[in-house]
């Protein structure tokens, strides 16, 4: 008989070869080969040292080795990285000045004159010193999104010829404790050997929002990140020629800490752009484009009201893709006009085409927002019968008497109007006038004070400021808060029924200008102020 390993193998009397598996770990091999041997069996034992060794390594020590070799690549990582160490790192090389500069930046006068102080200090550091003249140790950058304050802090530092590091806030945000804060510090070495320079962080909310907010580990990893840059922007002077640089569109939740002085010294507001602010940046991106002779950039600053710059070279780039798409060899008004309203309501399909009843209402909605709108001196440029709002209608400016805010209440409500005019009733078409309408007449009352009876009497919360955060409900009683809804509900009838009036009296103005827009979808310039010419004096405002 032969034993390897576990496997006996022999023959016997009767039975023939046979194979067998013998337990060798608890002494039952051992008291078989005894017993076999005491009988006379020839037996034949291999032991296999080779196997033996091949097994002890199989089994402990190539475990050791991967796990060895888990550890190396966690720790050192691959050729090139940093592994662990690296969650810890931003990574990149030595930045180098931009190729921008405040010649690139339109619309933003305030802010660039806000920042030459910077830029005068980090090209000229003595002329400051002699006088003890300290400039910003950092940099707020406040606006809604789209204003260009990326734009503004790469100009900063192209004009003043100074490193530029720029990081988004979200880099610092990490489920793993403490990552966040050593990727600060990494951050704040490489643009310490880099002096003098500017550090740019994007969305600074993303972390540096109030301390003491929020629980679990992910705050503690954000309020660690925060207090790390706290400490990193404490750690130098304005004499090292650093300077911070930070944008955000919600300064109302960052940490108070970060405002004081001494950090975030200066707070920029970056606004949207004015009309001529608009003509500028609509030239800087249509420089590089061929327009036709019938392009008036003027014409359309002064339709794109309210318009970021980015949403300006969302327009330029919307008409130069209808061009291609047309084969074109220029852009031409056409394009900017269909560029202006995908911007602000996204591409346009005919679907009232298939339903004549439901295209002719909603021409008549259309026009009756013209109207409306020529009646109160506004401007009107251009209407589309597939825009949800009065396209091409400037808005009501910011600065508003009672009487002029209440009258523009009308706009929002010709829609309504118009299907009240010829049906008798609203139709579901009129959602978003009645949201329009009922925010408008809310906001009057409650934010604003204009109601009659509750008076100049501010009903909600801080909030609600340029950067269009919305006001805080405030808690009223029961009789207050139904005052306001009384209050709501005069100023939207009140302002249905003027719409009603204008329409009765400019009614052919109104229904030609209907079937014009019907038959054509849109109607823009001298053809459009050919219609509206008969509608000039507006329509008389009782008890307002």
């Amino acid at each position: 008989m032969r034993l390897e390993d576990d496997q006996l193998t022999g023959t016997a009397t009767g039975v023939g070869a046979f194979v067998a598996t013998v337990p060798t770990r608890d002494g039952t091999a051992t008291a078989l080969l005894d017993r076999l041997v005491d009988r006379g069996v020839p037996i034949v034992v291999d032991r296999q040292p080779g196997k033996q060794t091949i097994r002890l390594l199989t089994s402990t020590l190539l475990p050791l080795l991967v796990l060895a070799a888990l550890f190396g690549l966690l720790f050192a990582g691959p050729a090139g990285t940093a592994g662990v160490r690296g969650f810890g790192r931003l990574g990149g090389s030595r930045a180098v000045p931009p190729s921008d500069t405040f010649d690139d930046v339109a619309g933003a006068d305030r802010a660039v004159a806000e920042l030459r102080d910077v830029v005068d200090h980090l090209r000229d550091p003595a002329r400051y010193d002699r006088l003890g003249a300290l400039p910003p140790r950092g940099v707020l950058l406040v606006g809604p999104p789209g204003t260009g304050k990326t734009l503004i802090a790469r100009a900063t530092a192209g004009e003043a010829g100074v490193p530029f590091f720029s990081v988004a806030g979200a880099a610092f945000v990490e489920s793993l404790v403490g990552v966040g804060a050593a990727r600060v510090r990494d951050l704040f070495e490489q643009v310490r050997a880099s002096a003098p320079a500017i550090v740019f962080i994007d969305e600074i909310d993303a972390f540096g929002r109030r301390r003491g907010q929020g629980d679990g580990g992910s705050a503690e990893e954000r309020e660690q990140t925060l207090n790390q840059l706290l400490v990193e922007l404490d750690g130098f002077t304005a004499a090292t020629g650093i300077v911070v640089i930070a944008a955000t569109n919600r300064p109302d939740v960052l940490d108070p800490a970060l405002l004081r002085p001494g950090r975030f010294d200066r707070h920029v507001l970056v606004d949207l752009p004015d009309r001529a602010g608009r003509a500028r940046i609509l030239a800087l991106h249509a420089a590089r484009r061929p327009l036709d002779a019938d392009v008036d950039l003027d014409q359309v600053a002064r339709r794109t009201a309210g318009f970021s710059g980015a949403d300006l070279a969302g327009v330029l780039n919307e008409a130069a893709l209808l061009a291609v798409r047309a084969g074109r060899a220029a852009l031409t008004a056409a394009d900017l006009s269909e560029g202006i309203d995908r911007v602000l309501v996204g591409a346009t399909t005919p679907r009232t085409a298939a339903d004549p009843q439901a295209r002719h209402l909603a021409a008549a909605r259309v026009a009756a927002r013209a109207v409306v709108a020529v009646v109160d001196g506004r401007e009107c440029d251009r209407i589309s019968l597939h825009a949800t709002g009065p396209a091409g209608i400037g808005p009501e400016e910011r600065t508003a008497s009672r009487s002029r805010y209440l009258a523009g209440l009308r706009l929002p409500a010709a829609g309504i109007a118009a299907e009240l005019e010829l049906h008798g009733e609203a139709s579901t078409q009129c959602e978003a006038d009645i949201e329009a309408l009922t925010t408008a007449a809310d906001i009057a009352v409650r934010r604003y004070g204009l109601g009659p009876r509750t008076g100049p009497v501010r009903l909600v919360g801080p909030g609600g400021d340029h950067l269009g955060s919305l006001p805080e409900d405030v808690v009223l009683s029961e009789q207050a808060r139904q005052r306001v809804e009384e209050e709501v509900r005069a100023l939207v009838d009140d302002a249905i029924a003027e719409a009603r009036e204008v329409l009765r009296v400019h009614r052919r103005t109104w229904s030609e200008l209907t079937e014009a827009v019907a038959d054509r979808e849109s109607l823009e310039g001298a053809a459009l102020a050919e219609l509206l010419a008969p509608v000039r004096a507006p329509v008389a405002t009782p008890g307002r």
